[in-house]
């Protein structure tokens, strides 16, 4: 005999299988079917919000994201470091510095929209030898990542100069990563 159970959202008796397990509770699943769960966390901002509890948990409490600027740096349409066009079911977040990294922080300031690709392929190294190694990160979107970054760092639009200023910081930090391993 198939056990059952009632959705609290859609109401429908389904398979107790369709439901997450949650040991805490009297019969060891959610109240919610997993369909009613996925629904609700793609609309609304269900699943940013566990987003930000994950991102806060990670950082050890460090940095100041808040949903509105969640909501911002994934409004971008591309890719940050190839240029793809992203779909919903690409866009992720990537952090510029890992929160592994001593300065980094759960801020929108660190943070860009890429595709799942460039980010599992950038992982925990640094942006500028991301850069240096990957095909598909141009010089020409690499000066945009430098100018955006740069205009949100300083709070105005970068002059040419502050870009190649910039650009060879990111070098820098490189080298000095490399140099302490």
């Amino acid at each position: 005999m198939e056990q059952t159970k009632q959705c609290i959202t859609c109401e429908e008796i389904k398979p107790l299988e369709d439901f997450p397990i949650r040991p805490k509770r009297s019969d060891g699943r959610e109240g919610e079917c997993k369909t009613c769960r996925s629904t609700r966390r793609k609309t609304g901002d269900g699943y940013r919000k566990e987003r930000l509890r994950k991102h806060f948990y990670r950082s050890k409490g460090k940095g100041s994201l808040t949903l509105e600027q969640l909501r911002e740096v994934e409004s971008g349409t591309h890719c940050t470091y190839c240029g793809c066009e992203l779909s919903d079911d690409i866009r992720v977040v990537d952090h510029v510095y890992s929160l592994g990294q001593w300065w980094s922080s759960n801020s929108a300031l660190n943070m860009v929209v890429s595709c799942r690709a460039c980010n599992t392929s950038k992982s925990n190294s640094h942006v500028y030898d991301f850069y240096q190694r990957s095909d598909k990160f141009t010089p020409d979107l690499w000066g945009k990542f430098v100018r955006y970054f740069a205009g949100r760092a300083l709070s105005h639009e970068p002059t040419e100069e502050e870009i190649v200023q910039w650009s060879e910081g990111f070098r820098l930090e490189a080298e000095e990563l490399k140099a302490r391993v």
